[in-house]
Formats: C-alpha cells, sequence, structure tokens
C-alpha cells in the first residue's frame, strides 16, 4: 500500500498539473526558439545602423552591447585563500521544497 494512498487523489490532481507545466514550458521553449531567430536579424541590423533603441507604441527594443563582466574565482579563492573564502562565506537558509519527476509513460 501507497505511504501517501490518503491522498491519491491530490497526486493525481499534481500529475495533471505536472503534465500541463511540462506542456506550457515545451511551447515556452518554441517561443524563446522564435524569439532568437528574431534577434539575429534585428539585432545585427540595429548594429549595422548604430541605432541604440527602437520604439513604437507598442515595444521598445534597447541594443546592449557586447561586455565583461567581473566575478570572483570562487574555486580559486578556496584553494589559494582558504582561510579568507571560510570568512567571507555567508549562509542563506533555504525553504523547504520539493521536486517532482514525472516518468514517462511506457
Amino acid at each position: 500500500m501507497s505511504e501517501l494512498e490518503n491522498i491519491d487523489e491530490k497526486i493525481l490532481d499534481l500529475i495533471v498539473l505536472e503534465n500541463e507545466k511540462k506542456a506550457l514550458k515545451k511551447q515556452l521553449a518554441d517561443i524563446e526558439a522564435q524569439e532568437e531567430e528574431l534577434k539575429s536579424v534585428i539585432l545585427p541590423e540595429m548594429k549595422s545602423k548604430s541605432l541604440k533603441t527602437f520604439e513604437n507604441e507598442e515595444i521598445r527594443i534597447t541594443y546592449i552591447e557586447e561586455t565583461q563582466r567581473e566575478g570572483i574565482d570562487n574555486s580559486m579563492l578556496r584553494k589559494q585563500y582558504p582561510d579568507i573564502a571560510r570568512e567571507c562565506t555567508k549562509f542563506t537558509p533555504v525553504k523547504e521544497n520539493w521536486k517532482i519527476t514525472l516518468k514517462e509513460n511506457k
């Protein structure tokens, strides 16, 4: 017997929701792929015309030039300066949660 049999109906509801979420994620991935295709046409055009912003009543597109982000190499810090790394480490509480994995129907 299932350890959670008294909530079987809720688990079935959860399965339905997870399947809906999976379908929406697929749809979002398709939309993002279409967006990337458009980006590959629009951004080079904006760059070639030195156009930083395009705007009309419905949309604003801002071209952001390539740059570098500065950061700390944590693995190098921990390796070369373990005391400093330990001293600068901060701990952030993480709320309890769950992980749901739908099994493929066979």
